[in-house]
């Protein structure tokens, strides 16, 4: 392509707005075809978020503008630098998402159902979770509100204890793996790793923090003064 990011690189050197512009193209087709969610402060994906992946790419600590420089070396035309820089990107969200809570979540439910013959992975991207006795092929393509609004209607479970690390507790997997499993018949396919997390982030409350109510007298107390 002529003009393009690839002949921008070779005869400056550096990042300028033809790579700048293929790179924010490039977060938003990884973000689209793997699911994963918006940097911190943004509720849903738009150029914005996509220029702080960028920002946050070209700033890191130890690597900075060295991904642009690393791929063009590989690259030898517009086509395997486009490719080159889609790697760099799925990686570098794969590495941001594992660090928000959703992203602990998504691994913890990942592991659990693994070990469980009930339920088979589907290799992304992205991941999906299938029952085993689901056909081959099967896929829900819904809408996420339906099946969230299903594991509510999934009566007598819920989680006493929910520990950060360590073992999950046997109660805890107990109620979660109830709700995948209805979740996934209701479906009557895969559903995305990154679906499932949300569900059961939605169910059990499981990433809302604390909200302390104060002790009723106190509440008292403070509407006589108020």
């Amino acid at each position: 392509m002529a003009g393009g990011a690839y002949e921008e690189l070779s005869h400056t050197g550096q990042l300028g707005p033809e790579t700048f512009e293929l790179l924010r193209r490039l977060v938003h087709q990884v973000r689209q075809s793997s699911g994963f969610p918006p940097p911190e402060g943004y509720a849903e994906w738009n150029d914005d978020a996509a220029y702080d992946v960028i920002t946050a790419m070209l700033t890191r600590e130890g690597a900075g503008q060295h991904f642009v420089t690393s791929c063009f070396a590989l690259a030898a035309d517009d086509a395997s630098l486009e490719r080159l820089f889609l790697t760099s990107i799925k990686n570098f969200l794969i590495d941001e998402a594992k660090k928000t809570p959703r992203g602990k979540l998504r691994r913890r439910i990942a592991r659990l159902m693994g070990t469980d013959a009930s339920f088979r992975r589907i290799p992304g991207p992205p991941p999906r979770w299938a029952l085993s006795e689901h056909p081959e092929g099967a896929v829900w393509q819904g809408n996420l509100d339906d099946l969230v609004a299903g594991a509510w209607r999934v009566r007598g479970v819920g989680i006493t204890r929910w520990n950060h690390s360590g073992p999950t507790p046997a109660q805890t997997v107990r109620a979660l793996m109830a709700i995948v499993t209805q979740v996934l018949r209701h479906a009557r396919g895969a559903v995305r790793e990154e679906d499932l997390a949300k569900i059961l982030e939605s169910r059990f409350e499981l990433l809302t923090p604390a909200r302390f109510t104060p002790p009723l007298r106190r509440r008292r107390d403070a509407r006589r003064r108020g």
